[in-house]
């Protein structure tokens, strides 16, 4: 018999004893530890069921889930980068990309939605099944950003006029499915002018110059470029490249243009920042600035305002729970609209449930710091909120049959809403004008008919039979 082979015997000789000698250790171990044989299946069948669950668990979270859960990504905040910053946005599609940790799907839910706070109506490919083939192309095109006279698109992207079908579109653009429009627009416009600017091509037209200085700011490119272009630029351009810094979120720009150019920050860099949801920019601006968070720009709006019109659920309670803003300010030029006045208007369901809580729980504490009058009445009537009808008229004594500026009381609010609830609760429990008229004569009834809200329009029409107008 040949050395090695003798040698590979005696290895397998000994691990077969070695083996025997582990089994007897563990049977010798089990007797000395008293489990019966049931009890030992027992334990096993609960190490199985233990593992399966375990197994389950993991099963039921998504990658990107657990991807934000791992420490090490966590370690890298990755829920704290700027989607509107180039190189950081660049930094989480490298983990779709190349990593391959971030499936589509997860990119979105994730980061884009649960990270960043993003609405489902801002991923304009996200429902390319419901829409047509001309609603899609203008949707792809609106994405892309003009600069020289064109659309500009990413390198390696066709033409969209040559795509004839929806799938065509989708699958040349697939980005715009799970990337919010707004920061895909960025990103190709940022991108465009860093390869511009390399290659030495931007030009001296100030038009040129100036357009450029205002998306380098915007995708939050490197400092040396956006001191480059800034130098060429007149003093109006850099206060308007201030602000779209603040829309981006990008403070380190906005410091280079307010210490070495001279650009003025004052509320409109404030309301971009809250319209685009930049929290630390709102503190940046505050803080290091002293911009006031409740003063009404040019145009009449506070940032509550903004925020809450454009649902920045995140942004609304950031205002209201570090900076203290009046929830209750009124804006004059709208209609002595609050906050929550305009995130009902616009559909703001999430601002508007917290702003109007907020609102009932001061009242019910007696810390409401707003006029309580028949506005507040009115707003109650309009959402169908009994409970805030209640309070304010039988706490603080508000008149039920109080009218507007325009002769409208709750109860035509309510019948114009359809809120056959509130119609029906104000009249038999606060017993309300009927046949109360606004400026134009109408009562409530003319009004439930007007807008075709036919529940409210039958209860007041059999109620006026029963109950005649005062004489």
């Amino acid at each position: 018999m040949p050395v090695s082979t003798r040698s590979k015997a005696k290895a397998g000789k000994r691990r077969a004893k070695t083996t025997r000698d582990s089994a007897s250790e563990k049977k010798a171990k089990r007797l000395e530890d008293g489990y019966t044989a049931a009890e030992r299946c027992a334990k096993r069948l609960a190490r199985q069921s233990r593992a399966r669950r375990d197994a389950r668990d993991d099963r039921d979270l998504t990658v990107g889930e657990q991807v934000l859960r791992n420490p090490l990504i966590r370690d890298l905040s990755i829920r704290g980068l700027n989607p509107y910053k180039l190189s950081e946005l660049q930094h989480v599609l490298n983990l779709r990309e190349f990593y391959k940790l971030l499936p589509d799907v997860d990119l979105k839910e994730c980061y884009f939605e649960g990270a960043c706070g993003f609405r489902k109506e801002e991923f304009w490919l996200a429902n390319w099944r419901e829409m047509t083939v001309e609603e899609t192309k203008r949707k792809v095109r609106e994405a892309h950003p003009r600069l020289d006279g064109r659309h500009v698109y990413p390198p390696g992207k066709v033409d969209i006029d040559t795509l004839e079908t929806k799938e065509e579109i989708v699958c040349a653009f697939w980005a715009l499915t799970y990337v919010p429009w707004q920061v895909y627009r960025t990103a190709v416009g940022g991108a465009h002018v860093l390869r511009s600017v390399k290659a030495g091509d931007v030009g001296e037209d100030p038009e040129v110059v100036n357009r450029y200085l205002r998306w380098a700011c915007r995708a939050g490119l490197d400092l040396p470029v956006i001191r480059g272009l800034a130098k060429h630029c007149r003093e109006v351009y850099i206060n308007l490249s201030a602000d779209v810094a603040a829309k981006g979120g990008h403070t380190d720009v906005l410091d280079l243009l307010a210490s070495e150019f001279g650009a003025k920050i004052g509320l409109n860099c404030l309301i971009e920042a809250v319209r685009w949801g930049h929290d630390a920019m709102i503190d940046h601006l505050v803080e290091r600035y002293g911009l006031d968070p409740n003063a009404v720009n040019k145009a009449g709006w506070t940032a509550l305002h903004e925020a809450a019109s454009r649902g920045r659920v995140r942004t609304v309670k950031h205002l209201v729970e570090k900076h203290n803003v009046d929830i209750h300010k009124r804006l004059a030029v709208w209609g002595e609209k609050t906050a929550l006045d305009f995130a009902e208007r616009d559909g703001m369901t999430e601002c508007a449930d917290y702003l109007r809580e907020l609102t009932y729980t001061q009242l019910l504490a007696g810390e409401y710091g707003g006029d309580i009058d028949v506005k507040l009445l009115m707003s109650a009537a309009k959402r169908g909120d009994d409970a805030m009808i209640d309070l304010l008229v039988e706490r603080y004594g508000v008149d039920p049959n109080g009218a507007g500026s325009f002769g409208q009381t709750a109860l035509h609010w309510a019948a114009m809403r359809g809120r056959v609830r509130t119609v029906k609760h104000l009249v038999e429990k606060h017993n309300v004008d009927i046949h109360k008229r606004d400026v134009d004569g109408k009562t409530a009834l003319d009004l439930a008919e007007r807008h075709r809200r036919t529940e409210c329009a039958a209860y007041l029409r059999e109620l006026q039979s029963t109950r005649p107008p005062p004489s």
